[in-house]
């Protein structure tokens, strides 16, 4: 008896146990009974059911990662000058909290998955082909921005919302390959010439400075020296002027000194004269007194 009690409280602690589930805090889920959803989206927290009759089917709302490989060739991206691109990528959704029971009732988690990697890859395609294949590399940030925009408008009807696109790699085709190579070639043999002529334009430009400052130099000497010979003749005048006026000085203080002597000279011949006047006798010979001149 007691060893039918201890299986009896054995299956009872089971069937318990099993009728018992928890719903985490990153999880919503629905309540079926004999196959028929009960009520609204379930919370987080315990919940009791009877086994085989019931149940709580949850579903995570963390994001899910979709891989997607768009290899080069006939499904490739067709870009806006005909040229075929291949991507690799990652895309992350997750499912809309308040919409579980449209995800339990009306899809399935492999459905969905498929049904985004598909509008995903559309999404791709739509966007890559507004751009010309050189656009791709310098504009991987917006179009990134651009397919989830189209991949949220795409997906507007299903119970997922887009959190990430990660776009890995671009490829393309071998022939694009050469042609990209052919195309630096070209590119730098033209940033070559193209830097050969600033140099050459450089050079000209400085040469012409050169000159000009040149030019600008000799017009300054030219001009100096024509100031300095100026200055060198208004010297020469100012000496030849202060010359003239010493000598006119030195002439008239001549002028003034032999008539000063003059006059000196009048005075001691006035000083000496005894009040008798000399014949001059029209010029003829002296006449003498009686007696001869050796006296009488």
């Amino acid at each position: 008896m007691d060893k039918v009690f201890k299986i009896v409280m054995g299956v009872m602690i089971v069937a318990l146990i099993g009728s018992c589930t928890v719903v985490g805090a990153s999880d919503r889920a629905v309540k079926v009974t004999l196959g028929k959803i009960e009520g609204g989206v379930v919370q987080p927290g315990m919940y009791w059911f009877f086994p085989f009759v019931s149940g709580y089917p949850s579903f995570s709302l963390l994001p899910k990662e979709v891989d997607y490989a768009m290899a080069v060739g006939k499904d490739g991206g067709i870009t806006k000058d005909n040229q075929t691109i291949g991507a690799t990528m990652k895309g992350f959704y997750r499912y809309k909290a308040d919409q579980i029971v449209a995800v339990y009732r009306d899809f399935s988690e492999d459905r969905i998955s498929s049904l985004f990697e598909t509008a995903m890859r559309q999404s791709v395609k739509a966007v890559i082909g507004q751009y010309t294949i050189f656009e791709i590399a310098a504009n991987q940030d917006v179009i990134r921005g651009k397919i989830i925009a189209e991949l949220r408008d795409s997906i507007s009807d299903l119970p997922i919302e887009v959190t990430d696109i990660r776009v890995i790699n671009y490829d393309w085709t071998d022939e694009f390959d050469k042609q990209i190579a052919n195309t630096m070639e070209t590119a730098q043999k033209a940033k070559n010439a193209e830097q050969e002529l600033i140099v050459v334009t450089t050079n000209a430009k400085k040469g012409v400075a050169q000159a000009e400052a040149d030019k600008q130099q000799a017009v300054i000497k030219a001009e100096g020296d024509l100031a300095a010979a100026k200055l060198q003749a208004d010297a020469k005048a100012a000496e030849g002027e202060g010359i003239k006026r010493y000598n006119a000085a030195i002439a008239q203080n001549l002028e003034i000194q032999l008539k000063l002597r003059a006059l000196d000279i009048e005075s001691a011949r006035v000083d000496k004269w005894d009040g008798h006047y000399v014949s001059t006798n029209n010029y003829g010979p002296i006449p003498f007194q009686t007696g001869s001149i050796q006296g009488k």
